[in-house]
């Protein structure tokens, strides 16, 4: 059994992980970084230092991302779900339920590893 706990763009420090350690220290159960990501990679070698420093046992979040740098796996934004994208922050008009459909389940596929 272990506590986990999740960490974002925080700072990577004793205080920022002060109210875990003090759980973990009073009822005598580890700790799990079980989710974060979303940073820059500075900001993850940090985190990776700090939680070492106080032996938690750590994991990033996501393997795989919609356009991104910072993690393992990159998932290139098809036009379709750009189109979508576009609709939903009020800049491009509105797809029909099919195109819309299609394109969640075109990128849903290009979540798969072996793609």
């Amino acid at each position: 059994m272990s506590y986990s706990f999740h960490k974002y763009w925080n700072a990577n420090n004793y205080n920022s992980i002060q109210g875990y350690l003090s759980l973990s220290n009073t009822h005598n159960v580890p700790l799990w970084l079980g989710e974060t990501g979303e940073n820059s990679n500075t900001w993850f070698t940090e985190c990776i230092t700090l939680m070492q420093q106080y032996d938690i046992s750590w994991s990033w979040w996501t393997l795989k991302k919609f356009r991104t740098i910072n993690a393992p796996l990159n998932v290139p934004i098809t036009s379709d779900y750009q189109q979508l994208l576009n609709y939903w922050q009020g800049t491009g008009t509105k797809p029909n339920a099919t195109s819309a459909t299609n394109a969640l389940l075109r990128m849903a596929d290009n979540l798969k590893f072996e793609s």
